[in-house]
């Protein structure tokens, strides 16, 4: 297995924007995102929308995409994580295989600053981020207009 870094400099093609738009939707542990969420996410990483941009990570077994994560930079340094995992997703094939573990260990080496997660309460993703040394500091509330 290897792993891709995608950013502002080293761009992805709209093909390739749209392969992982898909793959993260289908592999999601909770269909949490909708395709447009989730595109928005890697454009935002990619610096293709306005903002701090972020990164784009993809574990490959040859040329197959079997792990991807999108993490958004928020521009919260000092008070809240700077870094934002947005969505992560493994192939069927692979999720017991400790894709997520690298994954995650590879983009904790990989940024600068505070990572922060958001995840439902029922994600079974929460344990494995708590594994990883993550904390639940805050509670999110949002309101929807």
């Amino acid at each position: 297995m290897h792993f891709k870094t995608y950013d502002a400099f080293s761009r992805l093609s709209l093909l390739q924007i749209n392969k992982l738009t898909k793959f993260i939707h289908q592999y999601q542990l909770q269909n949490d995102f909708t395709e447009q969420g989730i595109r928005r996410s890697i454009e935002y990483a990619a610096k293709e929308r306005p903002g701090f941009g972020g990164l784009i990570v993809t574990a490959e077994e040859g040329d197959e995409v079997i792990g991807a994560a999108v993490l958004n930079k928020t521009g919260f340094e000092g008070y809240l994580p700077e870094n934002l995992v947005v969505s992560i997703a493994v192939h069927q094939n692979y999720k017991d295989d400790g894709v997520y573990r690298k994954i995650v260990d590879y983009v904790v080496n990989y940024c600068c600053g505070d990572i922060g997660v958001q995840l439902k309460e029922t994600n079974p993703l929460v344990r494995f981020f708590k594994n990883q040394g993550f904390t639940n500091n805050y509670i999110q509330m949002n309101l929807k207009q």
